[in-house]
């Protein structure tokens, strides 16, 4: 928990990401879900409720889910703007655990009635790119579905 409510980014402390050996060299795709994932508004200092979708292809090493677990707890009490937020995450996991491709996707929960999904994704070969591709997540997707513009 951070010692002031809520914290500047810049002054929060984060738990340590920590890397396991990737067991083998065949690529694999990896899926993490956190529900419940907790920042707050800079501005306003309003709660944000996520949902965090790891997706990634690891390389030497794999993310060791417990320090993973304790990173993304790091951010309650932050003051974050959810773009800040999904783009700090993910600089943090390519430069600790290095995978071959990554995509971090955070759904938000609703607030004033407004609804946000921020997405990363980065390559090893490529570096950051703006369109994820075969391994998308799918709930923008889901989050669109019947919903006509009338």
């Amino acid at each position: 928990m951070q010692p002031v409510f809520p914290i500047p980014f810049n002054k929060a402390t984060f738990y340590a990401l920590d890397v396991v050996p990737n067991p083998s060299n065949e690529d694999k795709l990896v899926q993490i879900i956190d529900p419940e994932f907790s920042s707050v508004c800079p501005k306003t200092g309003l709660p944000d409720y996520g949902r965090v979708i790891l997706r990634y292809i690891p390389n030497a090493n794999c993310v060791e889910l417990k320090a993973w677990k304790l990173y993304l707890r790091s951010f309650y009490g932050v003051g974050i703007f959810h773009e800040a937020a999904t783009q700090a995450i993910t600089e943090q996991f390519v430069k600790v655990v290095f995978p071959k491709w990554v995509n971090i996707t955070v759904d938000w929960g609703a607030r004033g009635g407004l609804h946000t999904t921020t997405s990363v994704t980065w390559d090893m070969n490529e570096g950051y790119v703006a369109s994820v591709d075969k391994f998308q997540c799918d709930v923008f997707l889901e989050h669109t579905k019947n919903w006509h513009n009338m």
